[in-house]
């Protein structure tokens, strides 16, 4: 990049902080879980005519070292001048993830409305191991991987940041399948009225159904949508059954708590 293309891109930055008093702050956030379809729902989202984009789907403000590096200003700066009848919000997965996250959202945003989607453990850790072969965080087999997970995951290092990613990203294949933890963490700050959580499943097989409770929970009117493409999808061998069935009897006790919990039978069962 220029010296030129440097002082344009740094202008363009100050122009967007200089005027973040007049920029939305986000009307909702779609908290995740990571490779639950949060990509597709985002996208979806996006093809409403009320809804506005910021700069990146991803912002990572409230649960990585941005939030104590760069001030709200510089968040706001990412979101479009606000407009009468129309919202905007951002997607970013981890944020459900990270215990100090919640805390920090409600601080900022404590009437933001807040989108969780879930999906079978067993298959979104599957497809976070191959998502880390991919960028080639992982060079394990699956089997070993969620061996080492506990140790990995034990490490000192700070939080993820805006360099190399923190263990806690990469290789949390079965811990981030334990959402009961996750969600309890955000019903300390907000109500439940006020997340929406969603099962990744019925997004993928039901779409205008899970995307209408979603304009809904956003007071939006209903909006057609002609195709519903899959977003980040990646092919792969099946997991084998004997490791299918380990991670099966690993995840039952907590899919129950989960069940009972929110009142809600996702139906995981294999």
């Amino acid at each position: 990049m220029s010296r030129f293309d440097n002082l344009r891109k740094g202008s363009i930055l100050s122009y967007r902080i200089l005027t973040s008093p007049l920029r939305a702050k986000p009307d909702f956030l779609v908290i995740g879980g990571m490779k639950c379809g949060s990509s597709s729902l985002y996208q979806y989202l996006l093809k409403h005519p009320n809804v506005y984009p910021p700069l990146t789907k991803e912002l990572y403000y409230f649960s990585t070292q941005k939030f104590t590096q760069k001030s709200f200003a510089w968040y706001r700066s990412n979101f479009p001048i606000s407009k009468p009848n129309y919202m905007t919000g951002e997607a970013t997965p981890d944020y459900i993830f990270y215990a100090k996250t919640a805390q920090r959202v409600a601080n900022k945003l404590p009437s933001v409305k807040l989108i969780s989607i879930l999906r079978n453990p067993i298959d979104r850790a599957y497809s976070h191991y191959h998502h880390s072969v991919s960028l080639g965080w992982e060079n394990n087999s699956f089997e070993e991987a969620i061996k080492l997970e506990k140790s990995r995951l034990s490490t000192k290092s700070s939080t993820i940041n805006d360099g190399t990613p923190h263990p806690s990203h990469k290789h949390s294949y079965l811990s981030r399948g334990l959402y009961l933890k996750q969600l309890k963490e955000w019903f300390c700050f907000f109500p439940r009225e006020q997340i929406l959580i969603l099962k990744a499943e019925d997004l993928y097989s039901q779409p205008k159904t899970t995307m209408n409770r979603v304009f809904q929970f956003l007071n939006l009117p209903a909006n057609k949508i002609d195709i519903y493409k899959t977003y980040n999808s990646r092919n792969y061998a099946p997991i084998k059954p004997e490791v299918r069935q380990k991670l099966i009897d690993y995840f039952k006790p907590e899919k129950e708590k989960l069940y009972e919990y929110l009142g809600v039978n996702f139906n995981w069962d294999k």
